[in-house]
C-alpha cells in the first residue's frame, strides 16, 4: 500500500508535485532587490506556469517555466530567474547570475 502513492507519481508525473490551486486563485506578484540595486517585480500566474519579469532596465518578459515545492525556474532561453524560498536569482545569457532577495513588505 504505502508504494501505490509513489508508483502512481512516477506514472503521473508532474502532477503529484504540482501546488493545487484553487478555482479563484489570483496572480501573484513579488518585488525583488537585486545586487547592483536593480529591482525586479516578478508577477506570477495563478497556475504558476508563467512569470513577468519587469523592471526598470529591460521590457517586460514573459517566462515559461514552473514551480515545485518551493523552488521555481523560468526561462525564455535568454532571460532566466531561479530561486526558493526568499533567494532567487536573475540571469541574461550567459552572463553572471545575479543574486536577488525579496523584499519585505
Amino acid at each position: 500500500m504505502r508504494f501505490r502513492f509513489p508508483l502512481a507519481c512516477a506514472l503521473l508525473g508532474a502532477a503529484c508535485v504540482a501546488a493545487p490551486m484553487t478555482a479563484d486563485a489570483e496572480p501573484r506578484s513579488v518585488d525583488y532587490a537585486c545586487k547592483g540595486r536593480m529591482t525586479l517585480h516578478v508577477m506570477f500566474n495563478s497556475d504558476n506556469t508563467t512569470a513577468i519579469v519587469e523592471s526598470d532596465k529591460l521590457e517586460p518578459q514573459v517566462l515559461p517555466g514552473g514551480q515545485e515545492g518551493e523552488a521555481f525556474l523560468y526561462s525564455s532561453g535568454k532571460y532566466t530567474f531561479r530561486g526558493s524560498g526568499t533567494k532567487a536569482s536573475w540571469q541574461v545569457g550567459k552572463m553572471r547570475l545575479i543574486p536577488c532577495w525579496v523584499v519585505p513588505e
